[in-house]
């Protein structure tokens, strides 16, 4: 009986044992798992960082493309205006001094 007894106890201990263990491991896991998660949360933060940088970066230079095409479409047409205005400006003189001494 005694013998029977000593068994059980022996089952019992290696169970506990054994669920010691498991718990540990258990344990172990977790903080692996933690520990992943937080590297790829930092990874995907990491490269989200790089590809909004790039799309700014992108952006910036259309728009500075954008801003030298107007910087060149308002100098031409102030070019163009100044040609007019002095055209005119050339047959006003020309009128006006034709009007005083010729008439």
């Amino acid at each position: 009986m005694n013998n029977i007894i000593n068994k059980i106890i022996e089952m019992d201990n290696t169970a506990l044992t054994i669920m010691e263990g498991m718990q540990e491991l258990l344990k172990n896991n977790q903080s692996q798992l933690n520990e992943s998660i937080a590297r790829m949360e930092r990874e995907m933060l990491h490269k989200a960082r790089e590809t909004g940088q790039k799309i700014y970066e992108g952006l910036i230079k259309e728009a500075d493309l954008e801003k030298q095409n107007i910087l060149e479409q308002a100098d031409s047409e102030c070019r163009e205006l100044e040609r007019i205005f002095i055209d005119i400006h050339e047959g006003l003189e020309k009128d006006i001094f034709e009007q005083i001494f010729f008439k």
